[in-house]
Parts: C-alpha cells; structure tokens; sequence
C-alpha cells in the first residue's frame, strides 16, 4: 500500500499537520506556496530513514489574503493530494485546522500574542534610522497582521465546518 511504503520515510500525519498550520497562517511561501515548495528542511535522525520536515522562514505568514482557501494551491501538489485521498489523514488535516483555529480564538490568545511582539519591537522599528521602510508603512503592516489575527480564526473554522459536510475534495 502507498500510505506503509512512504510512512517508511516520512512521517504524513506530521507533515500534514504541518500544511494545515502553514494554511491557518496564511503562508503563501511554504509547502503549497505560489513559488513552489518552499521553506523547509528534511531531517533525517540519526539510526533511521525516516525524514522529519522542518518548517523555516515563515515571513510571508499572515501577509496575504485572509480569506485564503484552507485548500489553497493543495491539488497541486503530488503528495499531499494522495495523502488526502486517505480518510484519516484527511480528517486529520480538518481536525488540525480546527485546532489551530479554535486555539487562536480561546481569550484572543492569538491576536494578544500579535500585539504582544508588536509592542516589543515598535519602538526600535519606529526609531530605526537604516530600515528599508516608512513608519506609516511598517504601522499599516502591522494592523494587517493585527486584523489577520483577528478574523482568520473565525473564517478556518466556517470552512472547515463545511468542509466536513461535503466530499472530500481529492
């Protein structure tokens, strides 16, 4: 069978948990990013031929469309697709977005954490003489992030809500 043969080498509950986090973020240059897989590593431990994938580089999280699919760009890849033909990796992969989604939501803890590095660095980004953008600019970026992390817990959960009512996709 496809699942035994490639659990040999790789972990698919872990790397479709992995996906689901990258997608709840909005990452638009990871795994299924528009560039093509990007930003991560393979590690195999030592003693095994089982590869581990370590996401890296997240700077194009919570950057984009709020509204992006938790299906995005997903068909296009080979691996993750066949996964997602399997029903309990498919489940797996609902359920990881429901727990991200519901984990940012419990007391705001996600957009408190937003706000929390945000005010750790303002100062220095505001005073920052070298920096390569305006004031208002990083402050504009800065509030898109902040609305990010208020209104993509709400919108993951709706999808994966119908998501779970309807075929599965692959």
């Amino acid at each position: 069978m496809w699942k035994e043969r490639v659990e040999q080498l790789i972990d698919l509950k872990q790397f479709v948990t992995m996906v689901a986090v990258e997608l709840f973020l909005g990452e638009s240059d990871g795994w299924t990013g528009a560039f093509g897989r990007a930003n991560f590593y393979l590690y195999r431990p030592p003693g095994t031929i089982r590869y581990q994938l370590i996401p890296w580089d997240r700077d194009h999280s919570m950057t984009e469309d709020v509204n992006q699919s938790i299906l995005y760009r997903t068909a296009d890849d080979f691996l993750f697709r066949r996964a997602m033909r399997i029903p309990e990796l498919y489940t797996h992969y609902l359920d990881e977005l429901r727990r991200c989604a519901e984990s940012a939501q419990q007391e705001g803890w996600f957009q408190a954490e937003v706000a929390k590095y945000a005010a750790l660095i303002s100062d220095a980004a505001h005073e920052d003489t070298h920096k390569k953008f305006p004031n208002d600019e990083y402050d504009t970026e800065t509030n898109k992030v902040m609305g990010y992390a208020r209104l993509r817990p709400a919108l993951v959960l709706a999808e994966v809500s119908k998501a779970q009512l309807t075929p599965n996709p692959f």
